[in-house]
């Protein structure tokens, strides 16, 4: 028996496959492989199970075999003696007899209710709590039940002391199943291994289920074939024993309150899967209006040596309209049978509709995480649905298709089209056309301001007028860091009569942001609040890089800079934080093994005389938050509404003055140095002078014994922009005209430079800013009150 074979997960109708993840980490993957096993209550899992005479034989086929699949995620340092984790099932118990079987390489085995082992020559062991040893390449695995509901893995490397990146243990599990959920838990406390736990079905009375097609086709008001019905065993064999007794006829049921009956029965045929398949058979039925008998004993012919449980599609069946036309809405029958439940299932919809467009299992995706690949069909209800020749626009909706950054007017080979990008994509098979569709069929692509593509057209040339196409595509989506909800496909052009749409995908957000905003004043510095806790909805959500928070390019609002911010990390392990006028940076060491979260608070702000009032964003970027990094504007940024709101203006320092400037009283006399602000005397490197009758006085000095200092005084190319309260006052050297918030004032006398100072006439600049000037001649004294 091979107990590393890798196992698709093929599952019997009457089990209920659920992977519910709890903890998530960065050591292991850990999933279920399984092929052709049902769970009932009392049967084995991943073994054969039978009762003969009070005792029990477990036979080990490969084909029922479960394994517990773990994958090492990154090199894992377990050393040289190995780690050991835990591997517990919830409403079943592990087989003493499978494991013993395992670990001496038999087929099967037989004990007493005591454990003992039968049969066997020469053999006296006790099979309770087995050791199964598997020996790879890279480790050796030692598998010891310790109870009936728990097993000890340990671990060892060959040689040295670590596994390999992407190494994998395969764990075969076989267990009798009790009633209800059958659940899988790996307690990895204290070992490499990701602690999870996984429902891995239900257990069911039932030996035969009925169950619905996947995807249901949808068809005209004149009638058409439904979908298939599924009929599953869940006991290998039932469906062969209730013909040999006798039970071989299945009614099919239209309701009395439908206007539909049943038509011909010529391609009515039964196709096997699972223990039956290579089972293709035409079916024996008889049609009478609402009712269709089928005869399921063509199948035991071809039926020989069963060895997993069997599953039947009944395909071709035809419905047609008593009158008419047919009602819209679902299509449902009634299924029975002597050991089957009577079932009712739905097996088509009458659409309004010449072509319908579905989506049977729509992706959940991680907003600015990875594409995940949809499928999607666009289906003809009548022939010739869709006229050949024609367009068709397809249009996604709060999501796009591919991840790759693209430009569609690039003229040189640094960019492919959005056109050529496609077609790649469907070269490389990342995109996938219906068979009636050629690459040259894609005539348009249409991609949004970051190079996303987001809908193309294709223009119909094959599509047989002789029956009705059914055109499946899939290929992968995406959402940006910012999008929740649904993903919407639309389908409309010349080429059909309606317009259809179908949810491709729902997108849960990486993180919740919860923000207290700040009320920040104009014109203060070392202003301080605000609070940003981001949060994951999940483990791992922020991976390892740089975090980077800024104010959207707002000018006049700053951060300041050095500060020692209060930054907290829960669950997860942060360094690097800085603080630079325009961003807060910080660095993720360490990703969370459950959701972690993030707190910022105590933000000191320093904001000048150009911000403007009203709300602004915040915006929280970089490679830790996004893995979409291929669009033309750089990393995505999560946006952050209205964090800052500059409300009331500050009068904290600028007094009690209308227009805004501090209280006060200056004074600056010709041809001195010293000049005086509210009664204390200070000192300028330059000189109040007199000019053509005019007595000229520095606007720096001036400015600033009314508040107005620092950065609300800027210089640039000649102009001075004074940030004068509630006026912007801006003046250019060598003119006479003066600009108060964006209206033209002329002045008697020029602005003028003088031993590297920006003067202007005394009376002007009072005028400009505002506040009352006197003059003393005697004293030839200036003097200017707010």
């Amino acid at each position: 028996m091979k107990l590393r074979q890798k196992l698709a997960v093929v599952m019997a109708a009457a089990m209920v496959v659920t992977a519910v993840p709890v903890v998530t980490s960065a050591a292991t993957t850990n999933s279920m492989s399984m092929s052709s096993v049902s769970i009932v209550k009392d049967g084995a899992i991943g073994f054969d199970l039978t009762q003969a005479g009070g005792r029990t034989t477990a036979s080990m086929t490969a084909a029922k075999e479960l394994n517990l699949h773990v994958q090492a995620k990154g090199v894992q340092n377990i050393g040289a003696s190995g780690q050991t984790f835990f591997v517990e099932i919830e409403n079943a118990t592990f087989s003493d007899e499978a494991y013993y079987a395992a670990s001496k390489g038999y087929s099967s085995v037989t004990v007493d209710k005591n454990g003992d082992v039968l049969g066997i020559t020469g053999n006296t062991d006790n099979v309770k709590n087995p050791t199964v040893t598997i020996t790879e390449t890279a480790y050796t695995m030692t598998i010891q039940k310790t109870s009936t509901t728990e097993l000890m893995v340990t671990v060892v490397p060959v040689s040295g002391t670590t596994l390999a990146d992407g190494e994998v243990l395969e764990i075969p599990v076989y267990a009798v199943a009790k009633s209800g959920e059958v659940s899988l838990k790996i307690n990895g406390t204290d070992s490499f291994v990701t602690s999870t736990s996984q429902v891995i079905g239900t257990a069911s009375d039932k030996k035969v289920v009925v169950t619905e097609a996947s995807t249901l086709p949808s068809i005209s008001e004149e009638g058409g074939t439904v979908g298939d019905i599924i009929i599953t065993e869940a006991i290998k064999g039932a469906i062969v024993s209730s013909i040999d007794a006798g039970n071989k006829e299945l009614t099919i049921k239209l309701p009395t309150s439908s206007d539909l009956e049943f038509g011909s029965t010529a391609n009515i045929k039964l196709v096997g899967t699972k223990g039956f398949a290579g089972v293709d058979v035409a079916a024996t039925a008889t049609a009478t209006g609402q009712e269709l008998v089928i005869d399921l004993s063509n199948i035991k012919t071809l039926v020989s040596g069963q060895t997993a449980v069997g599953q039947l599609a009944i395909q071709g069946i035809e419905v047609l309209p008593e009158g008419k036309t047919a009602a819209k809405g679902d299509v449902n029958v009634t299924v029975e049978h002597k050991d089957i439940t009577t079932t009712t299932v739905k097996v088509a919809t009458v659409a309004d509709e010449n072509v319908t467009l579905a989506c049977a299992e729509p992706v959940e995706l991680v907003a600015g995480k990875e594409a995940q690949k949809v499928e999607f069909v666009l289906t003809e209800n009548t022939k010739e649905a869709i006229t050949d020749g024609r367009k068709v626009d397809f249009t996604i909706e709060n999501g796009f298709i591919d991840v790759r950054h693209i430009d569609t007017t690039a003229t040189t080979t640094t960019y492919k089209s959005a056109l050529d990008t496609f077609k790649a994509l469907v070269t490389s098979g990342d995109i996938e056309l219906p068979n009636q569709v050629a690459v040259t069929d894609i005539v348009a692509v249409e991609a949004n301001s970051e190079g996303q593509i987001t809908g193309f057209t294709v223009q119909f040339n094959n599509l047989k007028a002789s029956t009705a196409s059914k055109l499946e595509f899939a290929m992968p989506v995406m959402a940006d860091i910012n999008t929740t909800g649904e993903i919407k496909l639309t389908v409309e052009g010349r080429a059909i009569q309606n317009t259809v749409e179908t949810v491709l995908a729902t997108v849960k957000a990486p993180y919740t942001v919860e923000a207290e905003a700040v009320e920040l004043k104009v014109g203060l510095n070392g202003q301080v609040g605000g609070k940003l806790t981001i949060t994951e909805t999940a483990a791992e959500m922020l991976e390892k890089g740089t975090v980077t928070i800024q104010m959207d390019e707002y000018a006049g609002i700053t951060f300041k800079k050095g500060q020692d911010l209060n930054i907290t990390a829960e669950n997860l392990k942060i360094k690097n934080t800085k603080v630079y006028a325009d961003s807060i940076e910080f660095e993720v060491e360490r990703t969370s093994d459950e959701a972690g979260k993030v707190v910022i608070e105590g933000i000191e702000f320093n904001v000048d005389r150009t911000a403007p009032e009203g709300s602004f964003d915040l915006t929280i970027s970089g490679d830790a938050i996004s893995t979409n990094k291929y669009i033309k504007s750089g990393l995505e940024k999560l946006v952050v509404a209205d964090f800052v709101t500059i409300g009331t203006k500050n009068t904290e320092d600028l007094g009690t003055g209308a227009n805004g400037l501090k209280a006060g009283t200056a004074s600056f006399t010709i041809d001195s140095n010293k000049y005086t602000v509210n009664g204390v005397e200070k000192e300028m490197d330059g000189k109040a002078y007199a000019s053509n009758g005019r007595t000229m006085v520095p606007v720096r000095y001036v400015s600033e014994a009314f508040g107005i200092e620092g950065n609300n005084i800027l210089f640039n190319k000649g102009v001075v922009t004074l940030m004068a309260g509630n006026r912007i006052v801006q003046l250019t050297v060598g003119s006479n005209v003066a600009v108060i918030n964006g209206v033209s004032f002329a002045m008697d006398e020029k602005v003028t430079v003088k031993d590297g100072r920006t003067y202007i006439p005394m009376g002007e600049i009072g005028r400009l800013l505002n506040v009352n000037v006197t003059w003393d001649n005697a004293t030839k004294t200036a003097t200017f009150k707010n």
